[in-house]
């Protein structure tokens, strides 16, 4: 998806994507309770940022916890891990699915298209419109969210170790991200 046509969806929601800017949702705070408030029937979570550092194999603790909890909530079959990266694709695909075989996998086309909401519904027979997407990522994964209908969920990380490269990653998307929609808000909003 080309850079205008991301803008132009963005401007679409940037009623919603500024009031989930202005109220994350913290990845420590999300137990049992939180997670099935959400009303939905199963949840996407994205690896970089959120279940763990950028460029990471798998999630750190605090990830492996949050995707405990999820299935919990949503059951086996019903949580997924959607991420776009092509770094380490194996390496990562493989640490999820020996250590988490309730969870399921997926990569699909960039983040805001909506090809990971239709891979997730359709594999845990769910519609779009009762899927959580938790994502670090207003123009991508909360974002994606939004146009499909699903349940968007804007989420950060009080804390994570990560490497300066991991670091400057995730800042200069998910915080870049930040600094557009609070720019597009006063814009168009």
């Amino acid at each position: 998806m080309n850079l205008k046509t991301k803008l132009s969806l963005a401007r679409r929601h940037i009623g919603r994507l500024s009031a989930l800017a202005a109220n994350p949702v913290y990845i420590e705070d999300m137990d049992e309770r939180l997670l099935a408030a959400l009303g939905a029937r199963a949840i996407v979570l994205d690896h970089d940022g959120v279940l763990g550092p950028n460029m990471s194999h798998g999630p750190d603790k605090a990830g492996e916890e949050l995707l405990k909890r999820a299935v919990t909530v949503f059951g086996a079959g019903s949580v997924f891990v959607l991420s776009n990266t092509r770094r380490s694709l194996k390496e990562r695909r493989d640490w999820y699915e020996k250590n988490f075989k309730d969870v399921v996998y997926l990569t699909a086309k960039r983040k805001p298209d909506q090809d990971g909401m239709l891979q997730a519904s359709w594999a845990s027979g769910v519609d779009v419109e009762a899927i959580a997407v938790v994502d670090d990522g207003l123009l991508t994964g909360a974002l994606m969210a939004l146009e499909a209908g699903g349940i968007p969920v804007y989420a950060v990380r009080r804390a994570m170790a990560e490497s300066a490269k991991a670091r400057l990653i995730r800042l200069g998307t998910a915080g870049t991200q930040r600094i557009a929609v609070r720019i597009m808000a006063l814009i168009f909003g």
